[in-house]
């Protein structure tokens, strides 16, 4: 699933995919994707205007038209952008096209279709529409603790919910974990201050970290967890096995060796 750091690398290519590209249309191929809006209201607001500017807040993408109407778009499990010179091929699992008038395009791809795309006034409508907590990436130490220390669930349940800290999904959730030294399974609020402070560090480090590798798994450092996510694995800390366990329905890969429970 896509998560903060790949919409920040989502973002870059929408950036110099559409921008100074009058919109000419959208087409709409699959319908559940709109979110409390059509494809004519779509189009009654995007055709004949610009993308002006575009900014991130968690796992969402906002796309700036005019100074009261915008796109929010969420990636949801298999979202993906595509920019096409040719509109005779369109990718296989578009599900919403923006067509400029200089004969390009730019497809929305969602394989499972769980992503959707709405108009919301501005970026502020975005956030409080969907119920965000503080995006990753903005939020100070102190807000940090205090949202951790204040539930009483597992830590991982609690870093990815989106309306306590957005962002975070499966993936960089167990990176963040294993990173820090932190069960999965550990109690938010039992775990102490001073190891609280080098959570909150870490996030910080793995975001910005998969954001400079663009994401891209494989070329991550050698003592990430992502690239060693198989039940019996070495551990890249080289102090144990990898396990895997279910928590709240989630897939979860850790070192019980490296990480320790609070």
């Amino acid at each position: 699933m896509p998560e903060l750091p790949d919409v920040s690398v989502f973002k870059d290519y929408f950036d110099k995919t559409t921008f100074k590209k009058k919109i000419e249309r959208v087409e709409v191929f699959e319908k559940r994707i709109l979110k409390g809006t059509s494809e004519k209201e779509l189009n009654k607001s995007l055709k004949g205007n610009f993308f002006k500017k575009s900014d991130r807040y968690g796992k969402h993408l906002f796309a700036e038209i005019g100074p009261d109407v915008g796109l929010d778009i969420h990636f949801g499990m298999t979202g993906d952008l595509e920019h096409i010179d040719d509109l005779s091929k369109i990718p296989p699992y578009t599900r919403l096209l923006f067509v400029f008038q200089n004969g390009e395009g730019l497809a929305f791809e969602d394989q499972r279709k769980f992503g959707h795309i709405s108009l919301v006034h501005n970026f502020d409508e975005l956030i409080s529409q969907n119920n965000l907590g503080i995006d990753a990436l903005n939020i100070t130490a102190e807000e940090f603790l205090e949202i951790i220390h204040a539930k009483k669930g597992k830590i991982k349940s609690i870093l990815m919910n989106q309306s306590l800290i957005s962002g975070i999904g499966n993936l960089y959730a167990d990176e963040i974990l294993f990173q820090a030294g932190i069960h999965p399974k550990s109690k938010g609020n039992q775990i102490p201050e001073d190891i609280m402070k080098k959570l909150f560090s870490t996030m910080n480090k793995v975001l910005k970290t998969a954001i400079k590798y663009v994401a891209k798994t494989d070329d991550f450092p050698p003592d990430f967890l992502i690239n060693h996510r198989k039940e019996n694995e070495d551990c890249p800390g080289s102090c144990g096995k990898i396990d895997i366990i279910k928590i709240n329905g989630r897939t979860t890969y850790f070192c019980d060796a490296c990480q320790e429970l609070y």
